[in-house]
């Protein structure tokens, strides 16, 4: 007589309850893609908002304006609902920090990994579009995206 104890029984329910918390990461994966950080975005050199880099990708009115290269940008609005219903630049899409996860997917579908996208806020006091630009450069891998200058207040007040 043998006095071992057969666990096949037990194997069942935890193959089963693995299989469920497999499917359900898996189906957490695909509803927020974005949450993932990407192995660019993992290493990070400092702040986010480091003066030198904020200084190195602001771009002035000016030239945004002139330039060529900002010709076919895609603009991003950083203000809240309510600034972007009252004035925005032409085919502007709004990005903030607190809805991210929502607005976002609507960015990258217009957004092409050789494009150069520009990030505006209120004014020269606020520092919201220079925190989105710095996080859309680490999240996309790209160097093309500028904060720009006086943001809505010094656009809206240039000829």
């Amino acid at each position: 007589m043998c006095a071992c104890v057969d666990f096949r029984p037990s194997l069942r329910p935890a193959a089963q309850l693995a299989a469920v918390a497999g499917l359900l990461a898996a189906v957490s994966l695909l509803w927020h893609p974005f949450t993932v950080p990407s192995p660019a975005s993992a290493v990070s050199s400092g702040p986010a908002t480091a003066p030198a880099d904020a200084a190195a990708h602001a771009v002035s009115v000016a030239t945004a304006r002139r330039d060529p290269r900002f010709q076919n940008a895609l603009w991003v609005d950083a203000r809240t609902p309510a600034a972007f219903a009252t004035g925005h630049i032409p085919s502007a899409l709004r990005l903030t920090e607190a809805e991210w996860e929502q607005l976002l997917p609507a960015l990258l579908d217009r957004w092409t990994p050789d494009g150069v996208i520009v990030v505006y806020c209120d004014s020269s006091s606020c520092q919201t579009s220079t925190q989105i630009a710095a996080r859309l450069r680490r999240e996309l891998g790209t160097d093309s995206v500028f904060a720009l200058s006086g943001g809505w207040e010094a656009w809206s007040s240039s000829p």
